[in-house]
């Protein structure tokens, strides 16, 4: 949780960005592949056309930054990794690669220990 004032305000600008940008269209897709929740193509379609619109969002904010909300890990990168996880067993992987920043952020906040232990991953 940052301290100052700003960096508080821009933990919840992109846990904004998540709750509405991001998850609903991950969740089509985790519904689909994950739970076995058969998803109509068209709904598929458009929500691979949120999430694109959410990485490229991710993608500038991650070129300038190491993480979403700034300079530290915080709560707003917590709060995508449980869909960016999840929807990593689906063709959003393929869609993520496509935005070398996100997929670079991906990778590191995913690698994180107390991630690892989260998830269930052996160590």
């Amino acid at each position: 949780m940052p301290s100052d004032l700003k960096g508080r305000a821009l933990m919840e600008k992109w846990i904004g960005i998540e709750t509405s940008n991001c998850t609903p269209h991950a969740m089509k897709f985790i519904y689909h592949h994950t739970f076995k929740n058969p998803q109509d193509e068209a709904v598929l379609a458009a929500a691979g056309k949120g999430l694109d619109a959410a990485f490229t969002v991710m993608e500038a904010q991650l070129a300038k930054t190491p993480y979403l909300a700034g300079d530290s890990f915080t709560l707003a990168d917590v709060c995508f990794m449980p869909y960016i996880d999840y929807a990593m067993g689906s063709p959003v992987k393929e869609q993520l690669a496509k935005y070398p920043h996100v997929s670079a952020w991906w990778n590191k906040v995913s690698e994180r220990p107390t991630w690892q232990k989260t998830a269930g991953r052996p160590s």
